[in-house]
């Protein structure tokens, strides 16, 4: 029998890549893992590449599978949430948790994306079609322009759009590559962007403590990468 476990941390640093399927008896949700981590506040905060979503018929089979319209973060507390990992005889080990909820750590296949309805891969995530565009003609590997609108794809604020695509232009200019820059940025995602509304994510001139938050983000971005900084924390 598997040993029952509390601490998320060891699923945390074995990186998972597989999917996530959370299954409350009524509904199934489905997706990707894209990163899963435990932040300050002790929270497991695990967030989904995509998700998609289905009803369950009374036998427990899933109905038609459904893009989520938000994927938000699915977070828990660390300690409180407890776990199991098993090994299965075709995808590896998994953590099992809250009864059905289920995450494979290896790349295995889950959910053919193209039965999901409305989930739409090739559309980029950039709400600004001349960020979008600009970073395809400055970045001409394919491999570096998708890792940058990946990562600028992810909720921010139109204003912070272009405010973290220009860290890459400006910092290229500077003889940086874009895996040095993504690093950088990653860390401040952590810290701060993950949790601040769409409206205000990574915009400098956000009002309030989100401003200096995301201007002291550009600081330690920029001074990291031994880059000057056009911004001041002003805190």
């Amino acid at each position: 029998m598997s040993e029952q476990k509390f601490d998320w941390q060891e699923v945390v640093e074995r990186n998972p890549q597989g999917y996530m399927e959370l299954n409350d008896g009524k509904k199934v949700v489905h997706g990707p893992v894209e990163s899963i981590k435990i932040n300050d506040s002790d929270m497991v905060v695990i967030i989904l590449k995509w998700a998609a979503e289905a009803t369950l018929s009374g036998v427990g089979l899933p109905g038609d599978w459904i893009a989520t319209k938000e994927n938000k973060p699915f977070t828990f507390p660390n300690l409180l949430v407890p776990f199991v990992i098993d090994d299965t005889p075709e995808k590896g080990q998994r953590v099992r948790f809250n009864g059905t909820n289920i995450l494979y750590f290896d790349q295995v296949d889950g959910l053919d994306p193209k039965r999901v309805k409305g989930l739409n891969l090739t559309e980029s995530k950039i709400k600004n079609s001349v960020i979008a565009n600009g970073i395809k003609n400055a970045f001409p590997d394919e491999k570096d322009a998708a890792l940058i609108e990946d990562f600028v794809g992810r909720g921010f604020s139109i204003n912070g759009e272009l405010v973290v695509a220009s860290i890459f232009l400006y910092a290229k200019g500077n003889g940086k590559s874009v895996t040095e820059v993504l690093a950088e940025c990653e860390k401040e995602w952590e810290r701060s962007w993950n949790f601040q509304h769409p409206d205000i994510k990574r915009d400098p001139n956000a009002p309030g403590n989100a401003g200096i938050q995301n201007r002291v983000s550009l600081q330690n971005i920029y001074s990291a990468l031994g880059v000057q900084s056009p911004y001041q924390a002003n805190v």
